[in-house]
Formats: C-alpha cells, sequence, structure tokens
C-alpha cells in the first residue's frame, strides 16, 4: 500500500477522516474505525461481518493482513514529521486462532523509525481477548521524500527578458540548488536544478 504521509499533528479527528479518503474501495468497505492513535502506534477495530468469513464462519486470513496493513499505514504516518510517500515493501503473518462472530481489534506499534524505512509490528485479537492474540503481522514501509520545487522570484534581466529563479529542494539530503534564467528557458531550468539538488548535500 501506497500512501501520502503527513506524520506532524496527525490526530484521531484526521485519522477518521483518512480513513474514508486515502484508500481503494474494498478497503474502505471493511469499515475500519480507528479508535487511538499517538505517535507511533494506532488501534483499530474491523467490526464483525460475516462477508470476511471464510468456511465455517471463520475471519478469513486475506481480511485479517489487510486490516494490519491499513493499520500500519496510520502508525508509520503519525510517526512521521513532515511531508513524505511511504510504500509497504513486506508483510510478513503468523496466525494463532480462529476469530469468529466478533469484532477483530488490530494494534499497530512502531518498531523502529529510519530515514528511509520504518518497521513495526502488529498485534490482532478478538474483541475482549487482548492476552490471546489471534494473529502477528510484522511489516516494513518505504520513506520517500516529497521533491518540492518553485519559482523563487521573478525580476528584469538581460534588457528585455525577465529572469526566474527557481529554487529545487531535495527533502532527502535537504538540498537547495537555484538557478537564474530568461523566462524562455525555464522549461529546462527546474530539471537541471533537480539534478543539481540531487548531486550536493549542502547546495
Amino acid at each position: 500500500m501506497t500512501e501520502q504521509a503527513q506524520g506532524e499533528g496527525f490526530t484521531l479527528e484526521k485519522a477518521r477522516r483518512a480513513a474514508e479518503t486515502w484508500f481503494a474501495p474494498w478497503v474502505k468497505d471493511l469499515g475500519l474505525v480507528v479508535e487511538e492513535i499517538r505517535p507511533g502506534f494506532v488501534r483499530v477495530r474491523l467490526p464483525n461481518n460475516a462477508r470476511l468469513n471464510r468456511v465455517g464462519g471463520i475471519l478469513s486470513g486475506q481480511a485479517m493482513m489487510a486490516v494490519a496493513d491499513t493499520a500500519m499505514v496510520f502508525a508509520v504516518r503519525s510517526a512521521l514529521r513532515g511531508e513524505a510517500d511511504i510504500a509497504t515493501v513486506q508483510q510478513s503473518t503468523s496466525f494463532f486462532r480462529a476469530v469468529a462472530d466478533t469484532d477483530l481489534i488490530c494494534e499497530a506499534q512502531v518498531t523502529k523509525e529510519g530515514r528511509s524505512m520504518m518497521f513495526g509490528d502488529c498485534t490482532l485479537y478478538a474483541d475482549g481477548q487482548q492476552a490471546k492474540p489471534a494473529a502477528q503481522a510484522t511489516l516494513i514501509y518505504a520513506v520517500i521524500p516529497k521533491r518540492k520545487e518553485e519559482i523563487y522570484r521573478t525580476r528584469p534581466c538581460s534588457g528585455i527578458n525577465t529572469c526566474i529563479l527557481f529554487r529545487y529542494h531535495n527533502r532527502r539530503n535537504e538540498a537547495w540548488a537555484s538557478l537564474e534564467v530568461p523566462i524562455a528557458m525555464s522549461a529546462v531550468a527546474p530539471s537541471w536544478a533537480r539534478d543539481q539538488a540531487e548531486l550536493s548535500g549542502n547546495a
């Protein structure tokens, strides 16, 4: 799963709104409810739904894995600072016991934070049975810093020409690069500034 991340100020109210807009329609159809969120942690509830059951009236493993991935998106986003994209890299799930005729609770916790990777664990259990986990998932997410490109200012230059100063910010290394060019060359200026920012850590 890939999502835009924005951790600072990520409140319970914002998380609940995001649950209605971030995800694919079938994920929204799960009806997940975000019950608690704090930096690096989230608890979500999957309401009992017979449509998610396999033969025998038992909640399917596929549904539980989707819940874990979705919950961890919230946990990772709540831990991040600034703007970035995140993407699921790996998910490993172990199943311990069946869940039937009750809500499923998933608690997701970020266990390790890095500049480019985030690691987390999810514990899933039947409502009211926190001491008896039904499944455990370990997930890894890639953190992809957003790039920012902007026109810093325009001014007269070279007689009748107007010059534009482009500034490009590479969030991975916090580098800036600038280029002032006549407006007629403005189509190529952003790519130049981007390349310079990528090459320099202190432009």
